[in-house]
């Protein structure tokens, strides 16, 4: 009875099964870069086109609005950033 001391074959791949498995990861690993580079842009078109269609619409008014009474000089101002005088 004999034994054999030596492994049968060595689990080799060949040059063009390994050319391929590269090919495949590059392009996999590029998809990927991708589309994490890309969805953060298409998020953001989208947010941008719900507040343009869902905006409220100003409203048109046929003249402009009334302003408010103007100062006389003499009145004395009061409140935040009336200064000292």
């Amino acid at each position: 009875m004999t034994v054999q001391a030596s492994s049968s074959r060595s689990a080799t791949k060949s040059l063009g099964s390994a050319f391929v498995n590269l090919l495949i990861t590059l392009v996999i690993c590029i998809a990927v870069l991708l589309a994490f580079l890309i969805a953060p842009l298409v998020a953001l078109g989208l947010a941008y086109l719900a507040y343009v269609v869902w905006r409220p619409r100003s409203k048109k008014s046929s003249g402009p609005a009334a302003p408010g009474e103007p100062r006389q000089p003499g009145t004395a101002s009061h409140g935040f950033g009336a200064g000292a005088s």
